[in-house]
């Protein structure tokens, strides 16, 4: 779409896009194709999509005969989409607001980068965790999602999301690719589900886990234990038995070992 059709587009509808939440359409239909071709939609299947905005992912979506069900907080764009996709599933809601979902596999969306976080910790937080994510974030958080121990990036995102799921960061988008401009460069994920790890037996448990041992980051793996309440008995039989120097910090240990040290010495 071209910057004068989306600024024709919002004429009509009497919209100003909110800075405050975000508010950037993607301009590029390539880019919105490749987006689309990272999901892996299969025809019949249920896919949904956050915050569709003006439809360019809807529309390569439904070309694809998947169901979309959009979920879109502004009521104007949601008249907009049904007149443009009447094929596409809409709910004009606030994604971090909804408790019972429709069916769905898989998630898309060009995400407001004001909610993030909220956005991903509720991804997480569905009970069945969906096969296939790709979203477009900020560069930096997507840069976190990917990170590996012992890199300034690396951080309780970092290893929850490779704990749950495959994540590979596809490609970068400039702000010049969106209208309005947002101030940031912008960064495609994909996210693949992993078989949970069968030592977590309460995946909000873990979360909680993780969040605690990365609350500050320059304190050490000891010292964040203790603020979150383990007795110091504890936390030093659980650095003796895992053979954690006791000055470690929690960027230094992978998904794979703070999943062991959940398990086999924090209380489920």
């Amino acid at each position: 779409m071209k910057r004068s059709e989306i600024k024709a587009i919002l004429r009509d509808i009497n919209f100003i896009p909110s800075k405050f939440r975000g508010q950037s359409f993607l301009l590029n239909e390539r880019i919105a194709e490749k987006i689309v071709y990272e999901v892996e939609p299969e025809v019949g299947e249920r896919v949904l999509e956050i915050g569709p905005g003006l439809g360019i992912l809807t529309k390569y979506l439904l070309k694809q005969n998947v169901v979309v069900y959009g979920i879109e907080i502004e009521e104007k764009f949601c008249h907009y989409l049904k007149e443009m996709y009447p094929d596409a599933k809409l709910m004009n809601q606030d994604f971090l607001r909804i408790e019972k979902f429709p069916p769905f596999g898989k998630i898309i969306g060009n995400i407001p980068y004001i909610r993030t976080n909220e956005i991903l910790y509720k991804i997480l937080s569905f009970q069945e965790l969906p096969k296939i994510v790709v979203i477009t974030l900020q560069r930096e958080v997507g840069r976190k999602l990917v990170s590996k121990p012992g890199s300034k990036n690396y951080s309780t995102l970092s290893v929850l999301f490779q704990t749950f799921f495959d994540c590979k960061y596809l490609f970068s988008i400039s702000p010049g690719e969106f209208f309005p401009e947002p101030e940031v460069v912008s960064g495609v994920i994909k996210m693949q589900r992993r078989s949970i790890p069968e030592e977590i037996k309460s995946k909000k448990g873990y979360i909680k886990f993780v969040r605690a041992i990365f609350k500050q980051r320059r304190k050490t793996l000891r010292n964040n234990l203790a603020s979150a309440g383990i007795n110091k008995n504890d936390i030093e039989r659980i650095l003796s038995l895992s053979n954690l120097n006791s000055k470690i910090r929690a960027e230094s240990l992978s998904p794979e070992e703070i999943v062991k040290l959940y398990k086999d010495y924090i209380p489920q």
